[in-house]
């Protein structure tokens, strides 16, 4: 989901509060985080799809990048649908387990997980 800090924040609560596994949420902040750009290259998400997140962060916008299983993301949908949040986008991504989060904010390890959830 791509939106201001109220909205991320307010989704990142929900999750927490249904239990979802919060070392698995990325919150990207605007104009930080330079290096995000190939962590999506190295998940294969679409190079049209990187170029909007970043013109979206230089211009103020907060993005949050979930990486979970199918069932995690059958959750993060009903929290979204819940919260009205209907612009976001899934990527299925069989190398989301080499994805560490440590071009974000603190490093953490996947497992196995077969699916990349791009909020936007």
């Amino acid at each position: 989901m791509l939106g201001n800090q109220n909205n991320i924040d307010k989704l990142i609560l929900y999750l927490k509060s249904n239990c979802f596994p919060v070392q698995q949420i990325y919150r990207i902040l605007p104009n930080k985080n330079q290096c995000f750009y190939h962590v999506l290259e190295d998940l294969e998400i679409p190079q049209n799809r990187i170029d909007f997140y970043t013109n979206s962060l230089q211009q103020g916008q907060y993005l949050l990048v979930i990486n979970s299983t199918e069932s995690q993301i059958k959750q993060v949908q009903a929290i979204l649908e819940f919260l009205n949040m209907v612009d976001w986008e899934i990527y299925y991504t069989p190398r989301a387990y080499q994805v560490n989060s440590s071009n974000f904010d603190d490093f953490t390890l996947f497992d196995d997980s077969t699916y990349s959830m791009m909020l936007n």
